[in-house]
């Protein structure tokens, strides 16, 4: 009874190892002197007379039994490599976040990016330049930190009013592409910028006349020491870290109100 037990068990070990066990006789009359264990399986006849008949059954049941065995590890194996390969790109994603912004960006980028999401007024007024009168009234909500992007160009490197207006003329909601606009209120930021050192104050440059007196440029004749508004190198890095994050909007958000 111990070693029926033990065959039993060895047996069952086989199949949980997908290992195939296909016992066949070489006559009939063989089955009887099986074990009652083994009679219990289907035990074929298989001998000269009937070896090509039961040949591709038994290569069938081979190959069945390696697929059984086969396919799950494959298929662990490849779960494991996608697993472990996730794991990979996190890492060097994270490598890289750590490598490319500090610490100290991330919290100050992301802290920007945040107090920024917010809407504003914009004031369009449509016009007729023929009567050159206005003709409609628009009011329109941009997002502010959807203007952010477009801030720092290279054929603008200085902040003002008249830059928030080009750039908001210039991504105009779809309702106004076709007319002619002029923008009456449009959102100052300035100070935000400034105290995010996006922007710092800048004194022109004095230029020399062709005298050779020293005098500043006309604009700056009655005071040298007017100064700009400059982007400095921050909104650049910024305007990166939004790239990296996949955060930087393609257009400005506008909502209508009348």
């Amino acid at each position: 009874m111990v070693k029926k037990e033990i065959d039993v068990s060895i047996i069952q070990k086989l199949k949980d190892n997908k290992i195939g066990f296909f016992p066949y006789v070489a006559d009939a009359s063989l089955r009887g002197k099986l074990r009652s264990d083994l009679q219990a399986l289907q035990v074929p006849e298989w001998n000269n007379k009937n070896y090509l008949n039961l040949l591709p059954r038994v290569v069938s049941e081979i190959w069945r039994s390696y697929l059984e065995k086969t396919i799950p590890q494959v298929l662990n194996a490849e779960r494991v490599q996608k697993l472990e390969l996730q794991l990979e790109l996190e890492n060097i994603k994270q490598s890289l976040i750590g490598g490319i912004f500090t610490p100290s960006e991330e919290s100050d980028f992301s802290y920007i990016w945040e107090i920024m999401n917010r809407n504003q007024e914009v004031v369009f007024y449509q016009i007729d330049s023929k009567a050159e009168e206005v003709t409609e009234r628009f009011t329109h909500q941009v997002n502010i930190r959807t203007i952010l992007p477009f801030l720092a160009t290279p054929s603008g490197y200085e902040y003002s009013s008249s830059s928030i207006d080009a750039i908001l003329l210039k991504q105009r909601p779809n309702a106004l592409s076709s007319v002619e606009v002029l923008i009456k209120e449009s959102p100052d930021i300035a100070n935000e910028l400034l105290m995010f050192g996006m922007l710092e104050r800048r004194e022109l440059p004095r230029l020399s006349n062709s005298s050779g007196s020293g005098r500043t440029t006309a604009y700056l004749f009655q005071d040298p020491t007017v100064r700009s508004l400059a982007y400095t190198a921050k909104l650049n890095r910024f305007n990166y870290w939004l790239t990296f994050k996949g955060l930087m909007p393609e257009r400005i958000e506008w909502q209508q109100e009348n």
